[in-house]
């Protein structure tokens, strides 16, 4: 019975160990997708730049057309909006290198296409700190392995100690 007992317990360590690779592969694909996140962000935001920087060219043209502005003004516009052009495309190549990433943790083809939608804010759930803890300690893997580890060194001296029983 003690041999059975600790096969159980290997089987529970095998369980708690696909938990683990379970966890992890969700840790990279949530680092995954939060990095596609901020990487969209930033070119959103560089995008808006881009078309700011064009409205301000066209205007500035026509200011050294009118002869209110200087030529030097003009280009300092399109020194800015070359350098925002720039900027877009050495996003634009990570941001792609980020999503085969994702693609590739989350077992599609590499060139499928698609957009992250923003992350609602976190509702706030007011938890005790010590509760938090303990909870969180309970239901990680290596924990849990830890203990069936030691049930099973257990199970292995009681069988130990059995052989010396006379039959």
């Amino acid at each position: 019975g003690l041999n059975l007992s600790a096969l159980d317990v290997e089987r529970q360590i095998a369980v708690q160990q696909e938990r683990l690779q379970k966890q992890a592969v969700v840790d990279q694909v949530k680092r995954a997708y939060y990095a596609i996140l901020q990487m969209q962000s930033s070119l959103e935001s560089v995008e808006e730049s881009i078309r700011l920087y064009k409205e301000m060219d066209r205007v500035t043209e026509q200011y050294v057309q009118q002869q209110t502005a200087l030529k030097g003004q003009s280009l300092e516009v399109k020194t800015r909006l070359a350098q925002a052009e720039y900027d877009a495309l050495a996003l634009r190549n990570p941001l792609q290198t980020q999503k085969e990433q994702l693609n590739s943790l989350m077992g599609r083809d590499l060139r499928t296409e698609f957009s992250v939608s923003p992350v609602p804010e976190a509702a706030g759930i007011e938890k005790d700190l010590e509760v938090a803890r303990k909870l969180a300690l309970e239901q990680r893997p290596e924990v849990t392995q830890a203990r069936l580890r030691v049930k099973q060194a257990e199970y292995d001296r009681r069988a130990k100690k059995s052989e010396y029983i006379p039959d």
